[in-house]
């Protein structure tokens, strides 16, 4: 081999060590600045929330009710015949209003929370008219005495 040649191989191993060594900086700067994004996003994510759960008052709450009567209505022209849905909804809707402060959004969602209410309403609706011993069925009444 020349002597030339051997300096330019010599030469480019050296540059390819140099190369080598910035590249592993670019991709440790690179690793530090997605931990860095990684950490605001989480960050901004929790602030997020936390802004979310204050924002919603007890006005906020109530118009969310408020908005939910025609799902009720649906499910209460659905699940629960016999009776006027007209009324168990509003008696839902009163009872969600006065109770409000018994709602709590870790536990369920507001929505499921206003069936579980109505579901609550109609079963004592029925027990009360099992104690008076009538019962509704499919909106015709039936004497058991």
């Amino acid at each position: 081999m020349s002597a030339d040649f051997e300096a330019d191989l010599i030469d480019l191993l050296r540059q390819r060590e140099t190369v080598h060594a910035e590249l592993r900086a670019i991709n440790a700067r690179i690793d530090r600045i997605r931990s860095a994004l990684h950490q605001r996003h989480r960050r901004a994510k929790q602030r997020e929330v936390k802004v979310k759960t204050k924002a919603l008052t007890k006005i906020d709450r109530l118009r969310e009710i408020d908005l939910m009567r025609p799902y009720l209505m649906k499910c209460a022209s659905r699940w629960f015949r016999g009776i006027d849905c007209d009324d168990l909804v509003q008696e839902t809707v009163i009872y969600a209003w006065q109770e409000l402060k018994g709602y709590d959004s870790h536990r369920g969602s507001l929505r499921s929370w206003l069936f579980a209410l109505m579901r609550s309403w109609y079963w004592a609706e029925i027990d009360l008219l099992r104690t008076r011993g009538v019962i509704m069925l499919n909106t015709r009444k039936i004497d058991y005495e």
